[in-house]
């Protein structure tokens, strides 16, 4: 089995001049999840590389991605709409372990983390 390696960044704000730039200074990687929460269609950043866009319209299974045993989710939960509650419930729905629905054996959860927090930093 080879290793598969992944990259992900919010590139919120990021100039699309600079992308390459931002992309090179990240390791090797067998996947890179640029997470942009407002890009609109048919906004995209210049690159010599496939993308896939999901720009937030309601598509069957757009949450995750599969490779064989292997699904990805990528999560974004806007922390104002949401409670910790709410949250957490949100996290727990996500199919971890394999069944005979889903068909998978290992899972990666991958998240946009917000640096900011008004109860931890004060912010």
């Amino acid at each position: 089995m080879s290793n598969i390696t992944i990259s992900l960044i919010n590139i919120n704000g990021l100039v699309k001049q600079t992308i390459n730039i931002i992309t090179n200074s990240l390791p090797t990687s067998s996947l890179i999840f640029l997470t942009k929460t407002w890009l609109l269609s048919p906004s995209r950043y210049p690159t010599n590389w496939f993308q896939h866009h999901n720009y937030a319209l309601p598509v069957e299974n757009s949450h995750r991605g599969k490779m064989e045993n292997l699904t990805i989710y990528c999560l974004y939960l806007l922390p104002s709409n949401l409670t910790p509650i709410d949250a957490l419930e949100i996290i727990q729905s996500i199919p971890l372990l394999t069944s005979s629905d889903n068909n998978h054996e290992n899972t990666i959860l991958c998240g946009d983390i917000n640096a900011r927090h008004k109860e931890l930093l004060g912010d």
